[in-house]
């Protein structure tokens, strides 16, 4: 009887202390940037933006929180979270680095979307957030070749209507084989000139040798082209 009067007692006295804890609850996450968007000039090299952020928590006070998160871009370009994974013994926000590659060569007016998925889990319960920021290029590419298709610093390629006489005036070569030193012709042009050449140098070769022939009849009396009788 008494063990049970004991027993009766301990268990009024403990139920305040079992009340005053509260039932877990499902955690919620907030992930914000802290740049909406971000501009960059259009380029033909490679070129990196940094985000930062912040993630924010609701969870139950005696309970620990895992936040992890992950970076992803729309139109494929690289993207990554540091740190990617969080632990959470408070409600303190806490911070987040995003970087972004933007992809050579991407014209001007493209604008891209940066998106920050995460997820919390504390106990057995588990929710989900994101963030998303925008990227803009603006402006026009930098001209990296003149019309030939070969950069040349300074040079400025005009059509004159003459093609002895098209090719990069900034650099004075105006003959054709000054525009075959500088591979100003297209590459078939180039072909026919070459053979052009070795052709009139073949004619001209053939012809000295012929004049040479006929001297040598005017001096001596003898045709090299007939035989002895």
């Amino acid at each position: 009887m008494r063990a049970f009067l004991w027993i009766s007692i301990l268990a009024i006295l403990g139920l305040p202390m079992a009340s005053s804890i509260p039932a877990p609850t499902i955690p919620e996450l907030v992930i914000k940037f802290d740049q909406a968007s971000v501009s960059v000039n259009a380029s033909n090299r490679s070129q990196s933006i940094a985000f930062t952020g912040q993630v924010t928590v609701t969870k139950s006070p005696y309970l620990k929180a895992t936040v992890s998160l992950q970076a992803s871009v729309d139109k494929g370009w690289d993207a990554t979270v540091d740190p990617s994974q969080m632990t959470f013994t408070s409600t303190e926000p806490q911070s987040f680095n995003c970087t972004v590659d933007v992809l050579q060569n991407t014209p001007g007016g493209t604008t891209v979307r940066l998106i920050v998925n995460g997820s919390i889990s504390s106990g057995i319960f588990v929710n989900t957030a994101n963030a998303t920021a925008a990227i803009t290029v603006t402006g026009s590419l930098p001209a990296s070749t003149n019309q030939s298709g070969v950069g040349k610093p300074g040079g400025n390629l005009t059509d004159t209507g003459n093609p002895a006489t098209w090719g990069n005036n900034s650099a004075g070569k105006n003959d054709i084989m000054g525009q075959l030193r500088n591979n100003a012709l297209p590459l078939g042009a180039t072909v026919v000139v070459i053979l052009f050449v070795a052709a009139v140098a073949g004619y001209a070769r053939l012809r000295s040798k012929r004049n040479a022939d006929v001297l040598s009849v005017e001096e001596t009396g003898e045709d090299p082209f007939r035989g002895g009788e």
